[in-house]
């Protein structure tokens, strides 16, 4: 278990900086039966794959982060620059138009996505 905060930060046009933060706890264990797991596997390599917002104005941000439960080869599509060894990462996204972001992690010949 552990928990992070997340911090969006937007710049409109006129220079302007709003901020939005969110605490977000990561828990152990099974997922209760209103939860949604990242894989319908129980070893499932991706613990946590979430977003600060769903819903991007035109020219706006989300911030997409995941947690894994062990060291993993990943690829996210679109791609969204280098991932790195990270267990635990936050990568702003500036999506053009509506879109879909899959996040694949891959070890010890496994994948979960």
């Amino acid at each position: 278990s552990g928990s992070m905060k997340l911090t969006l930060i937007a710049t409109g046009a006129g220079g302007e900086e709003s901020r939005e933060s969110i605490d977000i706890t990561v828990r152990s264990g099974a997922p209760s039966s209103t939860e949604t797991p990242a894989s319908s596997a129980s070893t499932g390599i991706i613990e946590t794959f979430i977003a600060t917002a769903t819903t991007v104005s035109p020219g706006g941000g989300s911030t997409i982060c995941y947690v894994l439960r062990e060291p993993a080869t990943l690829t996210m599509q679109p791609a969204s620059g280098d991932l790195g060894t990270d267990l635990k990462k936050c990568v702003l996204v500036r999506p053009k138009a509506t879109t879909k972001y899959t996040l694949t992690a891959r070890a010890g010949g496994r994948s979960d996505s």
